[in-house]
């Protein structure tokens, strides 16, 4: 069994390379690549929600990378003025002004989401073509015949500053990469082992962890990454 110590006493801040687009995972599958676009917009004020739209347009607008996504461009500036629009008739317009400004916001979030999904797929999760989309992108790695970590569980350890976590391997990984975290988004500590065991301490009493992992091999490939699962210190 291995022991991965960490500091858990930490505030919950997103991660550099948050990703929040609600519980669907945006993976695309090409050319034995895997590639998950990020949005991260659901943190943002609603001042950078429109900064973040409109560069994302002017990315996009006229990239010889994305000529099939110029008609969703189009539409998306249509709704960002809608947006706009909304926005400026809250402080003296009618009283459903601001339910009316979250609706086109979240429809446009959707937006984003089939946007970003599309610019991966018209470049076959090409990482260099993607980015000038002006998206960026949580993972992309190059699938392999190792298979995702299975009967993955997190319980109470020892003492409640303690986790144990247990999994069944990949007879073929040389190591397994964890991801621990305060939510699904926010990450803590990225720690590797080779044991199918592993003790988490230095967590923090009445705190809820989340943890993920993928198994890897020889030059850095991997598998996909597993589902996360999770428990409160006690």
């Amino acid at each position: 069994m291995g022991i991965v110590t960490f500091l858990c006493f930490i505030s919950k801040e997103p991660s550099p390379d948050k990703k929040t687009t609600g519980s669907t995972t945006m993976k695309r599958i090409f050319l034995n690549f895997i590639l998950v676009p990020k949005l991260g917009t659901s943190k943002m004020t609603d001042g950078n929600f429109m900064d973040f739209v409109s560069s994302i347009i002017l990315s996009v607008k006229d990239n010889a990378n994305f000529t099939n996504e110029q008609t969703a461009i189009g539409a998306l500036k249509l709704k960002l003025a809608d947006f706009i629009a909304t926005k400026g008739k809250i402080k003296y317009g009618p009283s459903g002004a601001a339910a009316a400004k979250d609706a086109i916001r979240a429809e446009m979030e959707q937006m984003l989401k089939a946007l970003a999904i599309a610019c991966a797929d018209e470049v076959n999760n090409d990482l260099a073509k993607f980015l000038t989309s002006g998206f960026s992108i949580r993972e992309h790695h190059a699938i392999t015949g190792l298979k995702v970590p299975t009967a993955v569980k997190l319980s109470v350890g020892a003492s409640d500053t303690q986790l144990e976590l247990s999994f069944k391997g990949d007879e073929k990984a040389s190591y397994y990469k964890i991801w621990i975290g305060l939510d699904t988004e926010s990450l803590l500590n990225m720690v590797t082992t080779t044991a199918s065991k592993l003790t988490v301490t230095g967590c923090k009493p009445g705190v809820r962890y989340y943890v993920r992992l993928a198994a890897c091999g020889k030059k850095d490939v991997m598998s996909a990454w597993s589902s996360f699962v999770s428990r409160i210190a006690a």
